[in-house]
């Protein structure tokens, strides 16, 4: 279930302390997990989300015909310009001829590691990051374009749109990839380097927030941060995949994806 900003926001924080915001919530759940029982999913779409099904919405009342699970092999091109596209729909290949152009949106290149040594220097491997983005978002799309001539700027110095991130283990045993949009900024909250330095305004963006720390932390071996708050900080607000209170802590304190102590070098 995705949250949008503004009220969604402010009364999950405050589910626990105001009655009003209980309700909010309540209703917010309610109506989730009914959608779920019926429809497989939530039906709320909020922003990329909400984005992504109106533009659904509207090539559906076109009558536009979308094909699910059809990988595009390779663009096709006349006379230097792009004309259509081959692609893998229902077991044989189709080559698809267009009128006016291919639009590419295939997502970047979260997961391609090859592509992530070549353009993040600070990342030598390839390895350092950790993307919730999905695995098989791997830069196919620019691979395709590169085939036909194009080329990827690799002088950009942030080549990506950078967010603080943390890795849980899951119930289940899978790894979870839990990106910290807002955490930075909540009451009580302070981040700093492993040594113990605070690098930046944790207010800032999280892109913003991502440059600070990798030239913080230049030259070390990891790239990381510590977020820090005190235990009524952590149990008003919640910190990553930690919830407020009144549910439990104690599976983020054994699994190790929260640390207790009482000071930084406790843990250092």
């Amino acid at each position: 279930m995705m949250l949008g900003s503004g009220p969604d926001i402010r009364h999950f924080m405050r589910a626990f302390k105001s009655l009003t915001s209980f309700v909010y919530v309540a209703k917010r759940l309610s109506r989730h997990f009914l959608d779920v029982m019926i429809h497989g999913r939530g039906m709320l779409l909020t922003n990329g989300n909400a984005l992504a099904g109106r533009l659904a919405k509207a090539a559906m009342d076109l009558g536009v015909t979308v094909w699910l699970s059809a990988p595009v092999s390779r663009l096709v091109t006349e006379h230097g310009a792009v004309v259509g596209a081959l692609v893998e729909h229902e077991g044989r290949t189709v080559r698809v001829r267009t009128r006016r152009g291919v639009v590419l949106a295939c997502g970047g290149f979260p997961h391609d590691i090859e592509r992530r040594k070549q353009l993040f220097s600070h990342a030598p491997t390839g390895t350092e990051h950790y993307s919730p983005s999905p695995q098989t978002n791997t830069g196919d799309g620019l691979r395709l374009a590169e085939a036909i001539g194009a080329r990827v700027d690799g002088t950009i110095p942030h080549a990506a749109a950078w967010v603080p991130t943390s890795v849980t283990t899951r119930p289940d045993g899978s790894r979870g990839v839990m990106p910290h949009f807002i955490d930075r900024a909540k009451p009580g909250v302070i981040a700093v380097t492993p040594k113990g330095r605070r690098f930046t305004n944790e207010g800032d963006s999280y892109h913003d927030f991502v440059q600070a720390m990798v030239k913080a932390c230049a030259g070390e071996a990891e790239i990381s941060a510590w977020l820090l708050c005190d235990h009524k900080a952590l149990r008003s607000y919640g910190l990553g995949c930690v919830a407020p209170a009144p549910l439990p802590i104690g599976r983020h304190l054994r699994s190790g994806y929260l640390k207790r102590g009482a000071t930084v070098a406790h843990w250092l």
